[in-house]
């Protein structure tokens, strides 16, 4: 979910150091945040789907074949096209533009649209859609109105809006960009995972700021979008890892975030629970090591040491980046948690996933 409009009790009139970041309940009114949309767009092929209701519950909507958002050097420009649906086209007119609000101008009108239309949108001269725009409990007497022209016109406010997205061309949907910000509350977002080996691990500094791999099997989130996803609010972390006696066990993290480039994303852990042990707390606080950048405290470079990736100190206690070597027990560069088989063992199954408390 990048928005979602229920109710009214969420202010949209906001600056645009608000909108940069995500804000209200994601059990109801919300917005996810414009430096999150650039940094889980930026790469790959994405599609938008928009759900609007009117008053008389009837139900429409429109759908994108793709879509992405710009930099903040670019003012998060919407890239949108591919229309399909039933409400009616009130978007590819802003495909192209960048987002205003009302401290930030950067729509083609003379005056401020987003002071105009009491929004913050992607707005031209200015709208066909406002989405943003103000919730008034379906009244259909102002431009202000949360509103899609092609449906009702610009004067109605509509009684519910979501805008939503998903990677294209990935067979399993319950992946990052659709179930961390569902409304089910148990839903948790993949991290990482191994299951066969099949995916290469031992990348370079810039394949882990990216994501790679497939969801629906060998899997990594990216650096970047891990640091986009937990730089504000609170987070939980779980790692469910199976040995190949088939015995499972997690542990399970009750603060988890991952800081910036600039602090070379470097991992926040604590609050451990579980039956696994922890073999993470170790590495709380350190900075990530890759093969080609080496920040552990180490004096060699623990990531060519143990054939991986991660929050090295001196090496580590986990090493779940490491090489998938098929339940061998004999060597250090294993895929390993410590407490649960040592340096040595290489897990059958690792999982990692987070969610917001």
């Amino acid at each position: 979910v990048i928005q979602r409009r229920t109710d009214g009790s969420e202010n949209f009139y906001r600056t645009w150091a608000e909108y940069q970041e995500k804000f209200g309940n994601i059990y109801n009114e919300f917005w996810l945040g414009l430096e999150n949309l650039h940094a889980l767009t930026r790469t790959g092929s994405y599609e938008l789907r928009i759900e609007l209701e009117d008053c008389a519950n009837i139900r429409k909507f429109a759908k994108f074949s793709s879509f992405s958002i710009g930099s903040v050097e670019e003012q998060y420009s919407l890239t949108v096209s591919g229309y399909s649906g039933n409400a009616g086209d009130s978007l590819t007119y802003h495909n192209g533009r960048p987002f205003t609000t009302k401290d930030v101008d950067n729509d083609s009108n003379g005056g401020n649209c987003a002071v105009i239309e009491h929004g913050a949108w992607w707005y031209g001269s200015c709208y066909t859609s406002n989405l943003n725009g103000a919730y008034l409990n379906c009244q259909t007497t102002t431009d202000h109105a949360s509103s899609w022209r092609t449906f009702h016109g610009t004067k109605y406010s509509l009684k519910f809006i979501e805008m939503k997205f998903r990677p294209i061309k990935i067979s399993n949907q319950s992946d990052i960009y659709t179930t961390f910000t569902a409304i089910k509350p148990r839903t948790m977002a993949v991290i990482q995972r191994r299951t066969d080996g099949s995916e290469n691990f031992y990348r370079t500094w810039a394949d882990y700021q990216e994501k790679f791999g497939n969801l629906s099997n060998e899997f990594w989130l990216g650096l970047a979008n891990l640091h986009a996803l937990t730089r504000t609010g609170s987070y939980e972390l779980r790692i469910e890892l199976e040995d190949c006696a088939n015995i499972t066990k997690f542990a399970k993290f009750s603060s988890f975030s991952i800081g910036s480039v600039e602090e070379q994303y470097s991992l926040t852990v604590s609050g451990y629970s579980g039956n696994a042990g922890d073999s993470l707390t170790y590495h709380n606080g350190r900075p990530f090591t890759t093969k080609n950048v080496d920040n552990d405290s180490n004096g060699d470079n623990c990531a060519v040491a143990a054939h991986g990736a991660w929050w090295y100190g001196s090496c580590y206690r986990s090493n779940l980046n490491g090489a998938y070597l098929n339940c061998q027990t004999t060597t250090y560069p294993a895929a390993s948690w410590y407490t649960f088989h040592g340096h040595q063992y290489s897990l059958k199954f690792i999982e990692m996933k987070f969610r917001p408390i």
